[in-house]
Protein backbone atom coordinates (compact mmCIF):
# COMPACT_ATOMS: atom_id res chain seq x y z
CA UNK A 1 0.00 0.00 0.00
CA UNK A 2 2.83 2.36 0.86
CA UNK A 3 4.50 1.67 -2.49
CA UNK A 4 1.30 2.54 -4.37
CA UNK A 5 0.91 5.79 -2.43
CA UNK A 6 4.56 6.64 -3.06
CA UNK A 7 4.28 6.11 -6.83
CA UNK A 8 1.12 8.26 -6.89
CA UNK A 9 2.92 11.06 -5.04
CA UNK A 10 5.93 10.86 -7.36
CA UNK A 11 3.70 10.90 -10.46
CA UNK A 12 1.80 13.93 -9.15
CA UNK A 13 5.07 15.71 -8.36
CA UNK A 14 6.50 15.05 -11.81
CA UNK A 15 3.34 16.32 -13.55
CA UNK A 16 3.33 19.50 -11.44
CA UNK A 17 7.06 20.10 -11.99
CA UNK A 18 6.69 19.78 -15.77
CA UNK A 19 3.57 21.95 -15.70
CA UNK A 20 5.36 24.76 -13.89
CA UNK A 21 8.41 24.43 -16.13
CA UNK A 22 6.70 24.54 -19.54
CA UNK A 23 3.39 26.16 -18.77
CA UNK A 24 4.34 29.78 -19.35
CA UNK A 25 1.94 31.67 -21.59
CA UNK A 26 4.85 32.54 -23.91
CA UNK A 27 5.33 28.82 -24.60
CA UNK A 28 1.66 28.06 -25.23
CA UNK A 29 1.97 27.91 -29.02
CA UNK A 30 4.88 25.48 -28.77
CA UNK A 31 2.99 23.46 -26.17
CA UNK A 32 -0.03 23.18 -28.48
CA UNK A 33 2.15 21.95 -31.35
CA UNK A 34 3.76 19.29 -29.17
CA UNK A 35 0.38 18.27 -27.76
CA UNK A 36 -0.98 17.68 -31.27
CA UNK A 37 1.83 15.20 -31.90
CA UNK A 38 1.46 13.47 -28.51
CA UNK A 39 -2.31 13.83 -28.23
CA UNK A 40 -2.95 10.13 -27.78
CA UNK A 41 -0.44 9.74 -24.95
CA UNK A 42 -1.94 9.83 -21.50
CA UNK A 43 1.02 11.54 -19.84
CA UNK A 44 0.87 14.44 -22.28
CA UNK A 45 -2.85 14.85 -21.67
CA UNK A 46 -2.42 14.88 -17.89
CA UNK A 47 0.36 17.47 -18.18
CA UNK A 48 -1.89 19.54 -20.46
CA UNK A 49 -4.67 19.48 -17.84
CA UNK A 50 -2.17 20.48 -15.16
CA UNK A 51 -0.86 23.37 -17.27
CA UNK A 52 -4.39 24.62 -17.85
CA UNK A 53 -5.16 24.38 -14.13
CA UNK A 54 -1.92 26.10 -13.12
CA UNK A 55 -1.75 28.84 -15.73
CA UNK A 56 -5.22 29.65 -17.07
CA UNK A 57 -7.82 31.87 -15.46
CA UNK A 58 -10.55 29.22 -15.44
CA UNK A 59 -10.37 25.44 -15.07
CA UNK A 60 -10.67 23.23 -18.18
CA UNK A 61 -13.83 21.57 -16.89
CA UNK A 62 -14.90 19.93 -20.16
CA UNK A 63 -11.40 18.53 -20.74
CA UNK A 64 -11.38 17.10 -17.22
CA UNK A 65 -14.86 15.60 -17.68
CA UNK A 66 -13.79 13.93 -20.94
CA UNK A 67 -10.53 12.58 -19.53
CA UNK A 68 -12.27 11.42 -16.36
CA UNK A 69 -14.69 9.26 -18.38
CA UNK A 70 -11.81 7.77 -20.36
CA UNK A 71 -9.72 6.96 -17.27
CA UNK A 72 -12.32 5.09 -15.19
CA UNK A 73 -10.57 1.77 -15.86
CA UNK A 74 -7.04 3.13 -15.25
CA UNK A 75 -6.97 3.63 -11.49
CA UNK A 76 -3.44 5.11 -11.37
CA UNK A 77 -4.10 7.80 -13.99
CA UNK A 78 -7.62 8.47 -12.64
CA UNK A 79 -6.20 9.05 -9.16
CA UNK A 80 -3.62 11.46 -10.61
CA UNK A 81 -6.39 13.37 -12.39
CA UNK A 82 -8.45 13.49 -9.19
CA UNK A 83 -5.42 14.74 -7.25
CA UNK A 84 -4.83 17.50 -9.82
CA UNK A 85 -8.46 18.60 -9.54
CA UNK A 86 -8.48 18.42 -5.75
CA UNK A 87 -5.25 20.41 -5.55
CA UNK A 88 -6.80 23.10 -7.74
CA UNK A 89 -9.97 23.25 -5.63
CA UNK A 90 -7.91 23.62 -2.45
CA UNK A 91 -5.75 26.42 -3.80
CA UNK A 92 -7.93 28.61 -6.02
CA UNK A 93 -11.25 30.39 -6.04
CA UNK A 94 -13.59 28.50 -8.35
CA UNK A 95 -17.06 29.64 -9.31
CA UNK A 96 -19.90 27.48 -7.97
CA UNK A 97 -20.89 25.96 -11.32
CA UNK A 98 -17.33 24.95 -12.29
CA UNK A 99 -16.66 23.59 -8.80
CA UNK A 100 -19.80 21.45 -8.93
CA UNK A 101 -18.93 20.08 -12.38
CA UNK A 102 -15.39 19.23 -11.23
CA UNK A 103 -16.64 17.52 -8.08
CA UNK A 104 -19.10 15.42 -10.10
CA UNK A 105 -16.62 14.56 -12.89
CA UNK A 106 -13.93 13.48 -10.42
CA UNK A 107 -16.37 11.85 -7.97
CA UNK A 108 -15.03 13.85 -5.04
CA UNK A 109 -16.74 13.80 -1.67
CA UNK A 110 -16.68 17.29 -0.28
CA UNK A 111 -16.50 17.09 3.48
CA UNK A 112 -13.58 19.48 3.87
CA UNK A 113 -14.62 23.10 4.30
CA UNK A 114 -11.37 24.26 2.66
CA UNK A 115 -12.84 23.27 -0.71
CA UNK A 116 -15.38 26.04 -0.32
CA UNK A 117 -14.55 29.69 -0.71
CA UNK A 118 -12.09 31.03 1.79
CA UNK A 119 -10.45 34.47 1.93
CA UNK A 120 -7.09 32.69 1.98
CA UNK A 121 -7.51 31.18 -1.51
CA UNK A 122 -5.72 32.68 -4.48
CA UNK A 123 -7.05 33.77 -7.82
CA UNK A 124 -5.84 31.58 -10.68
CA UNK A 125 -2.43 32.76 -11.93
CA UNK A 126 -3.61 34.20 -15.26
CA UNK A 127 -6.42 36.13 -13.55
CA UNK A 128 -4.14 37.54 -10.85
CA UNK A 129 -1.64 38.81 -13.45
CA UNK A 130 -4.20 41.07 -15.15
Amino acid sequence: MLLIWLTQAIGFGIIKKVSYAIGALELMQTHQQVLKKLESQLGARLIDISIKLDHFSSPPVSDIETLSRELKTNSYAYTLLRDLGLDYLYLYHVDQRSRQRLVEALELKITDKRLYDSPLKRLPLAASNK
